[in-house]
């Protein structure tokens, strides 16, 4: 993707590779140009880290629960395995019988029992389509700061791959971990809309 300043200054607009509009303040690339190369680049790298990442991580979806928190978080839960419900959602902000505080990782388990069922597929699915997502927010992250995508596809690709990542997707009791990252990422983003936007 390609970003835009949305400064109005010229001193922030130097060295910038983009050609200013004419009373708009902002800057675009010219059409036909390098910006809408740069932005089939950036498509193009962000459809490669995701297919990568799904290929990598796919073989999660055939794994099963796990007896370490697994039972307390899923397989063992009546709250958590009887879905979305007006009383599971009172007890998700309530529970704190895993030493945590999370109630959003309670619902998402909750939403996947009510789509999925029981069985553990989807709850690694659900893990796995996160992770996909924080990979694409990373690389959409560093493009926006760097305007680069080969560098930004590096950064996104490191994080997507990176063997640290595995217990994250493969282990369904570390949703709190997909969806923190999620949050920390979607967050980051928002705040660095305020300088940039997509074309």
């Amino acid at each position: 993707m390609w970003c835009v300043h949305d400064f109005t200054g010229d001193a922030a607009l130097s060295g910038n590779p983009l050609k200013k509009q004419q009373g708009k303040g902002r800057n675009l690339p010219p059409r036909g140009g390098p910006g809408w190369n740069a932005k089939a680049t950036a498509l193009i790298f962000s459809a490669l880290l995701e297919v990568a990442t799904v290929v990598i991580y796919a073989q999660v979806a055939g794994y099963g629960f796990i007896t370490m928190d697994d039972g307390l978080y899923v397989s063992q839960n009546g709250h958590v395995l009887a879905g979305l419900t007006a009383e599971g959602i009172r007890w998700a902000f309530s529970a704190t019988s895993t030493g945590n505080w999370h109630p959003l990782t309670w619902i998402s388990l909750m939403a996947d029992s009510q789509i999925y069922g029981p069985g553990p597929t989807g709850y690694h699915v659900t893990n796995l389509m996160l992770h996909v997502a924080n990979a694409l927010l990373v690389f959409f992250l560093f493009q926006y700061l760097t305007v680069s995508a080969g560098r930004s596809a590096l950064v996104a690709a490191l994080f997507a791959l990176h063997p640290l990542h595995v217990e994250s997707v493969a282990w369904i009791s570390e949703r709190k971990d997909v969806l923190r990252a999620a949050a920390t990422l979607t967050d980051l983003s928002n705040s660095e809309s305020d300088h940039y936007e997509i074309l």
